[in-house]
């Protein structure tokens, strides 16, 4: 596995983010000859055979960009399995797109695991971005931080893990 972090720029910013000293709004994407390096760095190592895409997030990406940047790793015949993790479907629901999707539409599989706390977060608007991603055949896991008065009790964690579930998103990790 890689992690590969195109963007460090996010539509929240959350105080448990183990990389918060490097994530704000000028933050910024990796610039073209960054992401040529990055590449270059995958398509040289035949053990590395999962991307993960993290940041920031990078749902922030324009769809163009993404778009770019997914091709480039299916055409890397060793890569199996590329992660996009994410927090935009709770957090800005109105970044998934038509246009979007289609970006992360590749030969390899693509999962997106959202980053989800608190049956809350899973309002209508999440909900339905949510749908649109797992309709359009994109598989979706969760990751959950447990946060002490936030889900660090069983009922609020058990509503969580439930809510994913109705929702189509296989629980994944809790940190």
């Amino acid at each position: 596995r890689v992690l590969l972090m195109p963007v460090m720029t996010c539509p929240v910013y959350c105080r448990f983010c183990f990389r918060r000293d490097g994530v704000g709004p000028e933050g910024g994407a990796l610039t073209e000859a960054e992401l040529d390096a990055a590449l270059d760095y995958i398509r040289g190592h035949d053990e590395i055979r999962e991307v993960i895409l993290s940041g920031g997030d990078p749902l922030m990406l324009s769809p163009r960009r993404l778009g770019v940047l997914t091709a480039a790793l299916d055409s890397i015949s060793r890569v199996e399995v590329i992660r996009v993790h994410t927090r935009v479907p709770v957090a800005d629901p109105g970044r998934i797109t038509g246009e979007l999707i289609a970006a992360l539409r590749t030969a390899t599989p693509v999962y997106v695991v959202l980053h989800c706390n608190h049956p809350r977060e899973l309002a209508p608007a999440a909900r339905e971005a949510v749908r649109a991603l797992v309709d359009s055949g994109i598989p979706m896991l969760s990751q959950t931080v447990l946060l002490k008065g936030v889900n660090d009790d069983a009922d609020t964690m058990e509503a969580l893990m439930r809510a994913l579930v109705r929702n189509r998103i296989k629980p994944y990790y809790l940190h």
